[in-house]
């Protein structure tokens, strides 16, 4: 019985992601975005919100979909930051980040401060004052070397993430 019941929910999850993808890529074309990777991948816990990673030339596009939605995709867009990217090319810490992230990230700059952010595992806080992604890093000075450092999390910034995650599951 447990195989039956869980080859029906992968099935049913499979089917769903293809939806979701279906939902995804419409809205791509109606935004006149032109992409060239697309990554769907659901939710923590559920299979009913689908978050979608889109990468365009210059540009990461960011949105997600629940099944219970009555609007159309809303897409958030985050430059690549190219020539931040390159002046932190050679860095070994940055290097390796880069490829445990497989290419889904942005570097960011704030306060003299070079911000890895991998957009893989989606934002921790999107409030436009604080965006946060769930894994950020923060390249600090050590003796004349830049090391990179993980942006701290608080206990409630996982609690505010699922409580945002089940508010968005029943739909805009």
């Amino acid at each position: 019985m447990g195989i039956y019941l869980s080859s029906f929910y992968l099935l049913i999850t499979c089917s769903l992601k293809l939806y979701a993808l279906h939902q995804f890529d419409k809205a791509l074309k109606t935004q006149n975005i032109a992409y060239e990777d697309l990554i769907v991948k659901p939710t923590a816990f559920n299979c009913i919100l689908w978050n979608a990673n889109v990468a365009t030339k210059d540009a990461y596009f960011l949105a997600d979909y629940s099944l219970l939605d009555k609007q159309s995709v809303s897409f958030k867009k985050y430059p690549k930051n190219k020539k931040l990217t390159q002046q932190l090319a050679g860095n070994s810490d940055f290097e390796k980040l880069k490829v445990i992230s497989e290419g889904w990230f942005i570097v960011t700059k704030n306060k003299n401060q070079f911000y890895f952010n991998d957009l893989r595992f989606g934002l921790l806080t999107s409030n436009s004052q604080k965006t946060q992604f769930a894994f950020s890093y923060v390249f600090k000075d050590q003796n004349g070397v830049l090391k990179a450092h993980e942006v701290p999390k608080e206990k409630r910034d996982g609690m505010a993430l699922m409580k945002n995650i089940f508010k968005r599951i029943k739909g805009n």
